[in-house]
């Protein structure tokens, strides 16, 4: 039941936003009492948190199974985006602007932990990227990850990025690219340059 009320509240929070789903919604959701959900978590706060850390081991999961694949380091990027993409359909950010505004002190340590998480994860893409040829020799792994790390969080900022310019979709796959592109050598931007040219523009 637990992991029951995880996966059902992470989909409503990320599709309907932090503030707006109240814990009498995802009862009815569930078709359960709200006093089985408060057996499990005290309280709204404390099940955002668990959700969000459900949330981030999902993501975890994808990545690191991609990792397995075997790919070049450019593929594995565009895989492990793609896979995210499918399994959350965050199509806009303002169930996490929602979390920033009305919970900051949950989004300032989620925000922290996101980055011990998955600093590692960006640090051995890099890695991969130099010793296969793909990437620059002369990149600053550890800039450059918490770089591309800082990146991906400033998407969701509005005002930087007006939604009515940018769609989250196309802006994320943008910054992908820009990434890629800072950082690969001819052959790498010879591999970049071949997956968008067979990409569907339509995806």
């Amino acid at each position: 039941m637990k992991e029951e009320i995880l996966d059902r509240a992470m989909n409503m929070f990320l599709n309907l936003g932090f503030k707006n789903v109240t814990m009498d919604d995802i009862a009815n959701e569930m078709g359960i009492s709200k006093k089985t959900i408060y057996q499990y978590y005290t309280s709204k706060p404390d099940l955002i948190k668990a959700t969000i850390d459900y949330f981030n081991d999902k993501i975890n999961e994808k990545i690191c199974a991609v990792s397995q694949l075997n790919l070049n380091p450019i593929d594995e990027l565009f895989v492990a985006h793609s896979k995210i993409d499918e399994m959350f359909h965050i199509k806009n950010s303002s169930p996490l602007l929602q979390l920033i505004k009305y919970y900051p002190k949950i989004a300032a340590d989620i925000k922290t932990r996101q980055l011990e998480r998955f600093e590692h994860l960006i640090t051995r893409n890099l890695q991969k990227g130099i010793a296969t040829g793909l990437f620059r020799e002369n990149i600053n792994i550890h800039f450059t990850s918490r770089l591309f790390f800082g990146g991906c969080v400033s998407l969701d900022d509005e005002e930087v990025f007006p939604r009515e310019a940018f769609s989250y979709d196309r802006l994320q796959k943008m910054h992908l690219e820009y990434h890629i592109r800072s950082i690969a050598t001819q052959k790498g931007i010879e591999i970049l340059e071949t997956i968008i040219e067979n990409h569907s523009p339509n995806e």
